[in-house]
């Protein structure tokens, strides 16, 4: 799924993942959530683990119509990070792989996702202790050269969502160890409330690329697909 180069002294390989990859499973999470707004659920009551398996189900129904069809994936599985103690484990919540070669357990595209906005209350300190940080620490997507952050907007709006985690991010930079800040970028995709920023992970040395991806779950008529 990827070609190797040489990691740190000491540290692990890094893995350049293709941006061909990339793009296929961008697109397979824009269908299945574009199919999984049609289903008209309550999601602002859903738990965050109960809106990602519907959109796992959305993802299978959208690979069988024939989008990114060379895409695996697991959800919420365990990783095991620290290539010199078996006990450090993670859950990542969607672990992709793809089919047309093959990948060791330490080879994939993680992707964190997030329901924020609930009754109107957003928050960043989740999004970036529970989520950012795991991928600077090298708890998920360990020597990497990408990570998604994906979130499920309910109860308020994409950008007061956005301009939240902007403020925080900008704020702890330090901390998240930012080489690039937090920022509006849809060169990878066309849909309008992507961002990513990059960071300088730790134990790996790498610098690692997060695409940030938000979806308006408050107003559930289809949106923009992302190309």
């Amino acid at each position: 799924m990827s070609r190797r180069r040489r990691g740190v002294i000491g540290g692990p390989g890094l893995y350049i993942i293709p941006r061909t990859y990339l793009l296929a499973v961008v697109a397979l999470l824009a269908a299945g959530i574009e199919r999984l707004r049609r289903q008209g659920l309550d999601f602002e009551a859903m738990r965050e683990d109960r809106i990602s398996n519907a959109l796992s189900a959305q993802m299978e129904a959208a690979k069988r119509g024939g989008i990114s069809c060379n895409i695996r994936w697991e959800t919420r599985p365990t990783i095991h990070y620290d290539p010199e103690d078996p006990q450090k484990t993670g859950i990542v919540d969607f672990k992709f792989h793809w089919v047309t070669y093959l990948n060791s357990n330490s080879e994939y595209l993680g992707v964190e996702a997030k329901k924020n906005g609930a009754s109107g209350a957003v928050t960043s300190t989740d999004y970036i202790d529970g989520g950012v940080l795991d991928f600077v620490s090298g708890k998920y997507g360990r020597g990497h050269n990408h990570g998604v952050m994906m979130t499920y907007v309910v109860g308020s709006t994409v950008v007061h969502v956005t301009s939240v985690i902007h403020k925080a991010m900008t704020r702890r930079a330090g901390e998240c160890k930012q080489t690039s800040a937090f920022s509006p970028d849809n060169s990878l995709c066309s849909h309008p409330h992507t961002h990513r920023s990059c960071h300088t992970q730790d134990g790996s040395g790498c610098n690692i690329t997060l695409l940030h991806l938000f979806f308006d779950f408050t107003d559930n008529t289809p949106s923009q697909q992302i190309a």
